[in-house]
């Protein structure tokens, strides 16, 4: 007996040494059929649990007299937490090696009964021959030395056997002789004793059962030790650790594979920061996206290098194909049809990363298959997205199919975000076409895309808004760089002919923008700067072109448009050189929409008409009122009237005949006599005074009690031309105040209708000039009057003047 015990656990000392217990391997690759899962697949499973059933029974006896009965059947559970040695190659495979999963005893349960009985001859003290029957009885038995767990060998890539293994030792086991003439011994009780069948040693990887092999499924699925098509298990007869000869063996199984693995998508840029951005045309690449994914051991950051998936899918869905790179650039007649998405997979850069990768047009997916070039190095990959379009989108999906598996989703390494796998690019709130990176410190994140609700400043103004989306904004316009500065703000091709280059510009969320196209002089420039200065409204821009806005005919800024958030046709206001010495807005005041033009003069014009009409002083006067009299024209552009409608546009003449009277000229070709006085109310203002001798002229405005010159004096909206107003105590005499030099143009604009200044209704040197504007009808409350969305319906304080400015030809002009 003693000898029988040493010589089983001898063997099994083997089987545990190899394999971790008993295994069950294929003979014979040739009779297994070639299934779709190769080893790369299987050798990716990271764990198995489930079920092994072992049961024996049968009675032999040998020439000798020993005999036997065996009686014994287990259940063994069990989970596996190992992955197998090292990755297979599915293209280099090594057939003298096993890979296996174990595990240890934490992780199993044995359940062992056993009832055998072994008989043999023994020798009585008398010298006579008798039987010894030795009894070996456990019910539900365990042990301390638990183990379990599987391997496979693959003759192929694509053929294999797979084997299990468990610890053949139980606990508890009584022991117990019965004889009839050779003397009895009490019964024991041991532990640790083997049972079970006895394998065969089939090489140095392993201890097989079976006489055909078990092959492995075509898939990764359920292993169920099914042989030859067998739903009951794998049965054999073999010899068993507690008797001394065979017995009849069934051994079946269900073992589950488990897929502990997760995919983390990160970027080498800063993900919350990263916006994209657009090129100089839609086939430009503006900015680039370099995405990372890996496959890691599932609840930890610890990349699974070896793991060899079948295939990694990168898409990006719900993505934005908007016209264009910004909403005014490039002109639709230069615009790619269809339009392209905005975000995509460049093949060539990608291909120089992955080797065989797949990117059909129109580049919104990119699919990298295993195969030999990156076999073993799949559990870490790196794409590149581009962009072609500053406010281009699209939600990105990363997956990784290992074995056969449904895809395992890919998600960001974001804190707060780990389980996100529809990743939006950029970083956004869902619903939202925006950057979160540029909404921060402009508006509040929830903003809507269609939001338009700036107000000038300083103003309860009901006509919100610029006609900009706040997405449009975000998008953003195209100006050029003049002259083409080394700045990286500008882009394009500068080594065109002519030199171009261009600059990306955006809409403020927080201020009103208007477009204004500078086709007149240079010195209107620093009007367009002194009417944003008074207004808070934001000027774009010195250096925005024809082509940037459609062509004058159209006059649109954001004329590239289809998906994201867009409410109005946004027109800009074109300034062109105009003849004569006089601006003039056609058809204003109202929205930019409907205004055609600003005509506005060479400032030489302007000055030589002053030096002609009062010499150095009035150019002096000229010089400062140039860039705010275009600050008043820009201000009829978005819907600002006068701050009256009395005083004449047209200038009057005092002339005299003599000498000594005085005589004014109406615009009406009527003549009145008068007498002049300066403001003290005593001095008289004498022909001589103004440089006229007989039949002379002297050209004068007047002012009229709260008209255009009424109001705040500190406003550019209010007219600051005339040197000539009426007594407030005869305004039907022939008494007239004379102002000998014209005021100075108002710096800002304003909202009050009550006269400031020389306006001042307390004012009695010798009376306020001008007073007050008209409150009631909204005269001189100019903030409250802007309108620069084009959306809107505005309510006009004067209506516009439908009648084109005049005399452009000829010279003529009106203010």
């Amino acid at each position: 007996m003693k000898q029988r015990r040493h010589r089983n656990a001898r063997l099994l000392v083997v089987s545990v040494f190899l394999a971790g217990g008993c295994f069950l391997l294929p003979q014979d690759s040739k009779a297994q059929q070639q299934p779709s899962a190769t080893c790369a697949d299987w050798t990716n499973v990271q764990s198995w649990s489930g079920t092994i059933t072992i049961s024996g029974s049968g009675h032999s006896s040998d020439q000798h007299g020993n005999s036997s009965t065996t009686s014994e059947s287990a259940t063994i559970t069990f989970k596996t937490s190992t992955t197998p040695g090292g990755p297979c190659d599915p293209f280099v495979v090594d057939t003298s090696e096993a890979f296996t999963w174990l595990e240890q005893a934490s992780q199993v349960t044995d359940s062992v009964t056993i009832h055998d009985t072994v008989t043999s001859p023994c020798v009585g003290s008398d010298g006579g021959t008798y039987t010894q029957t030795t009894s070996y009885d456990v019910d539900n038995g365990t042990t301390t030395l638990n183990n379990a767990g599987l391997a496979i060998i693959f003759t192929s890539a694509t053929s294999g056997g797979y084997g299990l293994g468990w610890s053949e030792y139980v606990d508890g086991l009584r022991i117990s002789y019965s004889s009839t003439g050779c003397g009895t011994a009490p019964p024991t009780i041991s532990n640790n004793v083997p049972w079970g069948p006895v394998g065969i040693i089939l090489n140095t990887k392993s201890i097989d059962y079976f006489p055909n092999p078990v092959p492995l499924p075509s898939t990764i699925s359920t292993l169920n030790c099914n042989s030859g098509g067998s739903t009951a298990g794998v049965s054999f007869r073999g010899a068993s650790y507690l008797g001394a000869s065979a017995a009849d063996w069934t051994i079946g199984c269900n073992i589950v594979p488990a897929f502990a693995y997760d995919v983390l998508v990160s970027t080498i840029q800063d993900y919350p920061k990263w916006r994209p951005m657009g090129g100089a045309d839609e086939k430009a690449v503006g900015n680039l996206l370099d995405l990372q994914a890996r496959i890691v051991y599932k609840g930890t950051t610890q990349t699974a290098f070896g793991v060899n998936p079948d295939q990694w899918m990168f898409t990006l869905k719900d993505y934005s194909s908007e016209p264009g790179v910004a909403l005014n650039w490039p002109p639709q007649d230069q615009l790619v049809s269809p339009t392209p998405p905005d975000l995509d997979f460049n093949l060539a850069v990608n291909n120089v990363l992955n080797p065989g990768i797949v990117i059909p047009p129109p580049g919104t997916t990119a699919q990298i298959p295993l195969n030999a070039t990156n076999a073993g190095n799949l559990a870490f990959v790196q794409l590149t997205v581009e962009s072609h379009d500053w406010g281009g989108w699209a939600t990105l999906n990363v997956a990784a199919t290992v074995a056969g598996q449904p895809p395992i989703q890919g998600h960001l390494t974001l804190p707060g975000l780990q389980n996100v796998t529809d990743i939006l690019l950029p970083l956004r709130i869902p619903g939202s076409h925006i950057a979160n990176s540029w909404k921060n410190g402009k508006v509040p994140l929830n903003t809507a895309d269609s939001d338009d609700s700036e107000i000038p400043q300083g103003a309860n103004n009901s006509n919100r808004g610029d006609g900009l989306t706040l997405y449009e904004e975000y998008r953003g316009f195209y100006v050029d760089c003049a002259p083409i500065p080394q700045s990286s703000n500008c882009f394009g091709s500068p080594s065109s002919v002519p030199p171009r280059a261009f600059m990306h510009v955006e809409g403020d969320p927080t201020k009103l923008d208007l477009f204004v196209v500078n086709d007149g002089e240079p010195d209107v420039l620093e009007g367009m700067k002194d009417f944003a200065a008074g207004t808070g409204i934001k000027v774009c821009c010195p250096t925005l072109r024809d082509d940037q806005i459609n062509g004058q005919a159209s006059r649109v800024v954001n004329f590239n448009h289809s998906q994201g958030a867009h409410e109005v046709d946004q027109h800009a206001i074109v300034i062109v050189k105009g003849k004569g010495a006089g601006p003039c807005t056609e058809h204003g005041p109202d929205q930019p929409k409907n205004i055609t033009k600003i005509y506005y003069p060479p400032i030489a014009n302007i000055l030589d008409m002053a030096q002609r009409e009062g010499g150095s002083a009035r150019v002096a006067w000229a010089t400062d009122k140039y860039p705010y009299s275009v600050a008043h024209e820009l201000g009829h552009s978005v819907n600002v009237s006068h701050h009256g409608v009395t005083d004449s546009r047209e200038p009057r003449y005092w002339t005299t005949p003599d000498g000594t009277s005085l005589i004014e000229i109406n615009p009406d070709g009527t003549s009145t006599p008068i007498q002049a006085f300066l403001e003290d109310n005593s001095t008289t203002v004498t022909p001589s005074d103004l440089s006229i001798s007989a039949g002379g002229k002297f050209k004068i405005y007047r002012g009229e009690n709260g008209g255009k010159h009424s109001g705040d004096v500190f406003c550019f909206m209010r007219y600051n031309i005339s040197q000539s107003y009426l007594p407030l105590a005869d305004p039907n005499g022939n008494k007239r105040f004379f102002v000998p030099e014209r005021e100075r143009a108002g710096r800002r604009m304003t909202n009050m209708s009550v006269g400031t200044d020389t306006n001042d209704p307390n004012r009695t040197t010798p009376q306020p000039r001008y007073g007050n504007s008209d409150g009631v009808n909204h005269f001189g409350m100019c903030l409250s009057q802007i309108c620069v969305n084009d959306r809107l319906t505005p309510m006009h304080v004067t209506p516009p003047d439908t009648n084109p400015c005049l005399g452009q030809s000829s010279g003529q002009t009106t203010p």
